[in-house]
Parts: C-alpha cells; structure tokens; sequence
C-alpha cells in the first residue's frame, strides 16, 4: 500500500522534482501543499515574517475560526 520515498523517486527529490497531487483535491488544498512542500526551506508558507499567520489566512483554512 506504501512505498518508501526511496522507491518513488530512486534518484532522488531534488528542487525540480514534480509534485504529483490528484485532479479530485481542490484549487485551495493543492495550493497549500505546493507552498508547504517548497523544496527550499525559506520559501515555504510560513517560513516569512507572517509566520503562522500566513498558514492560517491561506484560502484553504477560510472557514476556521482561529482562537484569538
């Protein structure tokens, strides 16, 4: 069911390594992942001055009502 990362990308996931995500997750959760799976640290959501603020005022999270 499975597979170890090793055994989907043998040579190995690198800055241009393609994210495969399925046509049936939405705008908003595939926008997500994309910002948070950046392959450069510094570039991924959160990782700026907005912080966590920035992760929980993306579009996929519009319905949460986050604590104060």
């Amino acid at each position: 069911l499975f597979q170890s990362l090793l055994s989907c990308h043998p040579a190995g996931i690198g800055r241009h390594t393609a994210l495969n995500i399925p046509e049936c997750v939405s705008e908003e959760a595939r926008s997500l992942l994309e910002q948070l799976l950046q392959y450069n640290p510094m570039e991924r959501l959160g990782a700026g001055v907005g912080g966590v603020d920035d992760i929980k005022s993306h579009p996929f999270f519009a319905s949460v009502d986050w604590p104060k």
